[in-house]
């Protein structure tokens, strides 16, 4: 617990280690440390490459920690470039919905569109939480932030969507094609409750 705050420090250095169960163990214990070693963890991690070993443990210790590491976010999204099955994407899905704002503020103008991609696999099991965080994302000046919520909801959508379907019923009349079309698939996605809308 909280008592062994003095530890991080040492917990997080054995993260590097060549020993695999080791830096398991690390993960294990800064999950039970909890929220108190949040700032430690943040502090390491963005002076890690985002492939590096190192990065993978501090992400599962983030996904160990669950919503205590809410304040992480932002620092965790240049990670998700890794892939769907990575430690980015499980850290996310572990904080759960109070982790949507902030997520959705850190993609806002995200120049890699895989970032996008990925993070549709994190928003995709919170169903309204997803839909209250996305919705304001699609009003948006920047064509690329627009670009990238249009797409996560273009493959995630349901019909649990609803207070994305104005915002999606804006993009569809995008200048944009791609925005257009991806809009397009999202309000088919969400079925009936767009077409009332329409």
């Amino acid at each position: 617990g909280p008592e062994a705050l003095p530890l991080v420090p040492d917990l997080i250095a054995s993260m590097d280690a060549k020993m695999e169960n080791v830096a398991w163990d690390a993960v294990a214990a800064l999950g039970s440390i909890g929220s108190g070693a949040v700032p430690y963890v943040v502090a390491s991690l963005k002076s890690q490459d985002v492939e590096s070993r190192p990065a993978r443990h501090l992400l599962q210790a983030l996904g160990a920690i669950g919503p205590g590491a809410v304040s992480a976010v932002p620092v965790m999204v240049p990670f998700l470039v890794n892939g769907k099955n990575t430690g980015a994407v499980k850290a996310l899905k572990s904080i759960g919905p109070a982790g949507l704002n902030p997520l959705c503020v850190a993609l806002q103008n995200c120049p890699d569109f895989r970032i996008y991609v990925y993070a549709s696999y994190v928003f995709a099991d919170f169903n309204e939480p997803a839909s209250t965080a996305i919705a304001p994302m699609l009003k948006s000046k920047s064509p690329q932030t627009v670009q990238g919520f249009t797409y996560i909801l273009s493959k995630i959508a349901n019909e649990k969507f609803a207070s994305c379907v104005p915002g999606l019923i804006t993009a569809l009349h995008s200048n944009n094609q791609q925005i257009g079309n991806q809009a397009q698939s999202a309000l088919i996605r969400i079925g009936p409750t767009a077409a009332q809308a329409l």
